[in-house]
């Protein structure tokens, strides 16, 4: 694609990492269905089957995270970092190779049925409104920052539980999501 670049830097401690970067459209509007946060929880699984467990197995990560890293009103950045084990960071056919099974791992949640993907999503949304509801009192000050955000961020109506909110499924917005991460 004519956004991909590769770039190599040299770290000034011990970090081995491969962090794939991806532009993603402004998804800050559609909180409800958090189409990121489905892709995120997808790619960054750890259990029998998902990415991880197939790089681990070839000795090539020690972990994996996928995030939503910044949210912008034009865009947003969906970022994928794998920590290398030291065989893997010398080994350049290892990191191709891990970024093909990144690209092939979203080629298959790409094509999971919608009844799957709406399961997916429901469950996720389950866990989201029991972390808010039994979430712990934050600091007044530290409170008062994340309000103050909130109130640019989401409806009038959702500003105390926007952030934790999953309410809502698009398939096409989660569609949109995922193909974001596909060449």
């Amino acid at each position: 694609a004519e956004l991909a670049r590769r770039v190599d830097a040299v770290p000034v401690g011990d970090v081995r990492q491969l962090s794939l970067v991806y532009p993603m459209p402004p998804l800050h509007k559609r909180y409800a269905v958090k189409p990121a946060s489905y892709v995120a929880h997808l790619l960054g699984d750890e259990g029998p089957g998902s990415l991880f467990a197939a790089l681990k197995q070839r000795g090539w990560a020690l972990s994996l995270s996928a995030y939503l890293e910044e949210a912008q009103e034009t865009f947003d950045l969906f970022k994928l970092d794998v920590e290398l084990t030291p065989a893997a960071e010398r080994n350049e056919t290892a990191l191709d190779a891990i970024v093909a099974a990144v690209y092939a791992y979203a080629r298959r949640v790409s094509a999971a049925t919608d009844e799957r993907a709406r399961d997916i999503h429901g469950e996720l949304g389950a866990l989201a409104a029991a972390a808010f509801n039994f979430s712990t009192a934050a600091k007044p000050y530290a409170y008062a920052q994340s309000l103050s955000r909130a109130v640019h961020a989401y409806a009038p109506r959702d500003v105390l539980r926007g952030a934790s909110m999953m309410t809502e499924y698009d398939a096409d917005a989660v569609r949109a999501a995922v193909s974001a991460l596909t060449p």
